[in-house]
């Protein structure tokens, strides 16, 4: 029994090898009986349809994030630009204050309108007192075309 136990009824070794070595330096064509491609050689040279639409999948992954980061990239860059547009009107408005060129003894607010790089920009100044009375306070704020809030800058003059 134990000769019956311990036997293979395997192929040896060298008998496998020398069948695949045959098998593989014959000029017989493949048979593959599926779809009508009868006797037709075999090429394993290019990829499977699964493997190219994972390949499809990962790419449009990849482009899909590219292309959402492009367009937040886009809209930062937006932004930047008008609060940097802003902070040039308040500062333009805030020296033309502390300059004298727009008075502020008879309002204690002053709304006006600018113009900067083709676009209009308003802003309002609110001029105030503080516990020393030769200070007064500024505060400016600066408004987009469409009304909203871009910017709010404050200063501080001495008032003869």
């Amino acid at each position: 029994m134990t000769k019956i136990k311990n036997a293979t009824f395997k192929q040896p070794v060298i008998a496998r090898r020398a069948f695949r070595a045959e098998a593989i330096s014959s000029s017989k064509p493949h048979s593959r009986d599926c779809f009508g491609l009868k006797n037709r050689p075999r090429n394993d040279g290019g990829f499977t349809l699964i493997e190219v639409l994972i390949a499809l999948a990962i790419l449009s992954i990849a482009l899909i994030s590219i292309m959402r980061s492009t367009s937040q990239n886009i809209r930062d860059n937006t932004y930047l630009q008008n609060k940097t547009i802003a902070a040039w009107v308040g500062t333009q408005a805030m020296n033309e204050i502390r300059a004298g060129v727009i008075s502020t003894a008879s309002d204690n607010e002053i709304k006006k309108e600018t113009e900067m790089l083709g676009r209009k920009w308003s802003w309002q100044a609110t001029v105030t007192t503080t516990p020393n009375p030769r200070i007064k306070k500024i505060v400016v704020d600066v408004f987009s075309s469409d009304g909203k809030k871009m910017l709010s800058l404050t200063s501080y003059i001495y008032a003869s």
